[in-house]
């Protein structure tokens, strides 16, 4: 299914390319970037408001005609958080999480000084969430504990803003921050990245 849902990025981007903007002349048309940074899956959900971790990012755009930038994005997390009260009898155990997300976005970079710029964008989100957390059952009258796993797939849109510091040999340095706001689900998660990249 990951594979799947990759190649159908790959395809659609390679669509944009040949048919949108095939006569696009301003170089460096390009770009691609790798972040590591931190993670919170659930800053805004009050049962899961300590679920910290990293991410893992990789972009890659093309840049338009009108200066706006159409990428496809792959987001991989993980986080750990202790469970809260509504869960009374694991209350203060820990949940593990990773998260899957694969993103179309659409941004407008902006100049801001002779080598830097500030990115906006948004764009469309299809994410898999996977959690390893207690569970309870009864057998005979008897609670018995076990690992339970869930897995889900999400839907929503992602908000980011981009800074880039760009060096002459097109190489670029930056601070990367996203959220997501999935329809299921409303607002969740915050990625705070530092990135690098190059434009060609």
């Amino acid at each position: 299914m990951k594979n799947l849902l990759a190649f159908n990025l790959i395809v659609i981007l390679l669509i944009f390319n040949s048919i949108a903007f095939a006569s696009d002349n301003e170089n460096p048309r390009y770009r691609f970037c790798a972040g590591l940074g931190g993670y919170s899956s659930g800053m805004f959900l009050p049962d899961r408001s300590n679920d910290l971790g990293a991410s893992l990012m990789f972009e890659a755009q093309i840049k338009t005609k009108k200066n706006f930038n159409i990428g496809a994005r792959f987001l991989h997390a993980s986080s750990v958080s202790k469970l809260q009260e509504w869960n009374t009898h694991f209350e203060g155990q820990k949940r593990f999480s990773l998260y899957n997300r694969y993103s179309l976005t659409i941004s407008k970079p902006m100049k801001i000084g002779r080598s830097q710029e500030v990115e906006l964008g948004t764009g469309l989100v299809f994410a898999q969430n996977k959690a390893v957390l207690p569970s309870a059952y009864l057998v005979n009258g008897r609670i018995q504990a076990y690992l339970g796993y869930q897995t889900f797939w999400e839907l929503g849109c992602d908000i980011t803003l981009h800074y880039k510091f760009c060096f002459t040999n097109n190489f670029f340095v930056g601070f990367h921050a996203s959220t997501t706001y999935y329809w299921a689900t409303f607002m969740e998660g915050l990625v705070l990245s530092p990135t690098i990249g190059i434009k060609f």
